[in-house]
């Protein structure tokens, strides 16, 4: 089993990581993907997908949480979104995924936020696209606009993804894929 989607290069979670890693490699977890809610998580997620002595390998995903959007929060320069995708473009090879990325409508409300926020994941998938690497997707009260419609087809095949925050079970996955 692999643990496609966690956050251990946040620091709030910084002072067990190893007691949580341990107990997920105990429980049957044989790799994690750890996904970046932005650029102050790159370097730290780097380090624990290059340090051998972690109780489980580590893949790093690198991305921009969605919710970065949020109208309570400065919007992200552009001087971060560029930081960001040259990491990913330098680290590529050594990569699990581009992520997290998505769409939050939960937390992002107005449309101008909601088409930053679209503008980015169209960004990022495009370089994921690019790259030949896979998607961790966000996709909180969001997911019609996320994985289906034209939009979302065109942004997403072919690509392997997961998801995170989506309702509707495994049947929703497989729509954006099929023909």
């Amino acid at each position: 089993m692999i643990d496609c989607h966690v956050h251990l290069g946040a620091e709030a979670f910084r002072h067990d990581r190893d007691v949580v890693m341990e107990r997920a490699r105990s429980a049957g977890v044989v790799a994690m993907l750890a996904v970046t809610e932005g650029p102050e998580e790159l370097s730290e997620v780097r380090r624990l997908a290059a340090d051998s002595t972690v109780a489980l390998p580590v893949l790093a995903c690198f991305g921009l949480h969605p919710d970065r959007f949020a109208e309570d929060l400065s919007p992200p320069p552009r001087e971060q979104i560029d930081t960001l995708i040259e990491a990913i473009r330098r680290d590529a090879n050594q990569l699990g995924a581009i992520g997290e990325i998505g769409l939050d409508h939960f937390r992002v409300r107005s449309a101008e936020r909601r088409r930053a926020q679209a503008a980015l994941l169209e960004e990022l998938a495009q370089l994921g696209k690019e790259l030949g690497l896979a998607l961790s997707v966000h996709a909180r009260s969001a997911g019609r606009a996320a994985f289906f419609g034209t939009a979302a087809r065109r942004r997403l095949e072919p690509h392997f993804y997961c998801c995170r925050k989506l309702q509707g079970g495994p049947a929703r996955l497989q729509m954006p894929v099929r023909p």
